[in-house]
């Protein structure tokens, strides 16, 4: 197995022990908006919105320095 593939296997063991651990549900208000998720989900969710916003800037810096 490729060191790649011990990292990807680390970490999706990792996100299983996370998403286990926080099962707990949450409320949500924004406005007048409410919403009731997961802990897990919510977390995932930001970061998983982290990761695309840092992959477009990071797309548009690079483009803009061609």
């Amino acid at each position: 197995m490729s060191g790649k593939g011990i990292v990807t296997l680390i970490l999706s063991l990792l996100l299983v022990l996370f998403i286990l651990q926080n099962t707990g549900m949450v409320s949500i208000k924004f406005l007048f908006w409410s919403l009731l998720m997961s802990r897990s989900i919510l977390v995932f969710w930001f970061f998983f919105m982290g990761f695309i916003l840092g992959y477009i800037l990071f797309a548009a810096r690079k483009k803009k320095g061609e």
